[in-house]
């Protein structure tokens, strides 16, 4: 057997076995995603504010000073999911079904750019492959959970690819145009992605110049268009909420994108790796170059978000998405060289690095899941009948549970601890608290002993009297300020 065919065994076996392992994480992701039980603080969030964005439910979409919700996100997610909830369906199961859909079709993307960029198609499925497994092992809470990060990534993958499916990159003015509607699609779903379109533009930079200055004048428009209909629909009260959020900043908490860069640190490494390896080979108008920048600015936007207060493992999305198209192409360069035989298996366990030990951890954790599934929802059932049955007379602060119950008043307790922790002054949800607006308060905690994320928020119940007459399921309280 030749050098060459060895390594296409190594690789294709190598790729097989994390697509099983892809399809056993799917058995828990199945198994949870369609029950009324939340699997993050966000998915209430996002469903409430869908609502909103089509007009149900009386609330702005864009209204912090209340105080009762803080939007930092664009508005295009909650318009799809809106259109959810208008036609009857439930935006946290579809928006779990959309996130699904939309990670897979990244990774069909990843594919067939890196086919693409190396003509291997191997190196591809590999790529993709080590991208799914990774997603449902490290990051299993964003596979499957409502939310609007992977769509905005898929959407910005899609402007990528239409620049290079002709079977090489392609500038000619309508895939220009292509490309930067999609990414500013994807911008104003989720707007904190800025690593893939800077690292595109400086890339066409060193192929064209003015194709680099077309591409760039051409979103500065788009974006200018975007803007001005957010102005038109909502006024400067979207620039202040999406731009001027409020959000405790610490250098601390950058440990948090370094727990996710560990996460994928074989794949990171082996990428950067294999650049390193064939540096001299490299040009600056190759594609590995690209990825390189994707790489760099995804790792400096990623870590420098990661800075803020409740920012999770998706600020470093870009990191993993870039260090799979670097390790494909690293990978496609491997089986092309006849003088690297064991590089190849090197390679191969380096990007396995992280999911060897995470696999066993996840699937204990995955089976207890599934076994539980129906005791949570049977629990999270009973909450919901005890908030419909005071929907509108309460102040609702677990947000799937708002969303499930129909609730009247809900508040995002996290966003306005956070905006009280920066000092933003007062809120008239604080008088709605004190006049006793509301008859009851629900948040979580045991009888004698509870706390919110606010001491402010806690001085206010305390003051106002509220103290707990109902208890739910898993420590849900609810609070009145007179006795029954």
């Amino acid at each position: 057997m030749s050098s060459t065919a060895r390594k296409k065994v190594i690789l294709g076996l190598w790729s097989l076995m994390w697509c099983v392992v892809f399809l056993l994480t799917c058995l828990r992701t199945g198994a949870v995603m369609f029950h009324h039980v939340a699997l993050d603080y966000n998915e209430g969030w996002n469903a409430l504010l869908a609502g909103w964005g089509i007009g149900v439910g009386g609330h702005q979409l864009y209204s912090s000073e209340t105080g009762f919700i803080f939007n930092n996100y664009p508005p295009l997610s909650f318009f799809i999911f809106g259109w959810v909830i208008k036609l009857g369906g439930d935006a946290i199961i579809v928006g779990r079904i959309i996130s699904c859909l939309s990670i897979i079709l990244s990774s069909i993307l990843i594919q067939r750019l890196i086919n693409i960029m190396t003509r291997s198609a191997l190196s591809g499925w590999a790529g993709s492959l080590i991208f799914l497994a990774t997603m449902n092992t490290a990051f299993y809470n964003y596979f499957g959970m409502n939310d609007p990060q992977w769509l905005a990534q898929c959407l910005m993958l899609v402007g990528v690819y239409i620049l290079f499916s002709s079977g090489r990159v392609s500038f000619v003015w309508w895939r220009l145009l292509l490309s930067v509607l999609f990414i500013v699609l994807g911008g104003f779903t989720k707007h904190n992605l800025v690593a893939l379109p800077l690292a595109l533009c400086v890339w066409m930079f060193f192929l064209d110049k003015e194709k680099a200055f077309l591409w760039a004048s051409m979103l500065v428009i788009c974006l200018g268009i975007g803007f001005s209909i957010c102005y038109q629909a909502y006024g400067m009260f979207f620039f202040h909420d999406v731009f001027l959020h409020k959000r405790t900043v610490r250098l601390g908490h950058i440990v948090h994108g370094m727990k996710a860069l560990l996460l994928m640190v074989g794949i990171v490494v082996s990428g950067i790796g294999v650049a390193i390896y064939y540096r001299k080979k490299i040009k600056i108008h190759d594609n590995i170059v690209f990825a390189l920048l994707f790489l760099m600015f995804a790792l400096f936007f990623g870590l420098m978000g990661s800075m803020g207060a409740g920012v999770d493992y998706n600020s470093m999305f870009d990191v993993l998405v870039a260090g799979t198209l670097l390790c494909g192409i690293g990978l496609a360069t491997l089986l092309n060289d006849a003088r690297c035989g064991s590089v190849m298996s090197y390679m191969c366990a380096t990007m396995s690095l992280s999911l060897v030990f995470l696999v066993p951890i996840r699937g204990m954790s995955f089976y207890h899941d599934i076994v539980s599934i129906h005791d949570k929802e049977a629990s999270w059932a009973e909450n919901i009948r005890l908030m419909q049955a005071h929907k509108d007379d309460t102040l609702c602060t677990d947000m799937a549970l708002c969303y499930w119950a129909h609730a009247t008043y809900p508040v995002d307790m996290f966003n306005l601890a956070e905006a009280l922790k920066v000092g933003g002054g007062l809120y008239p949800v604080q008088a709605f608290i004190m006049n006793h607006k509301v008859a009851f308060v629900q948040l979580y905690g045991a009888p004698d002993a509870y706390r919110t994320k606010s001491t402010y928020f806690d001085g206010w119940l305390q003051k106002a009297g509220y103290r707990p007459v109902f208890t739910g399921q898993g420590h849900m309280l609810l609070l009145s300020y007179k006795p029954l």
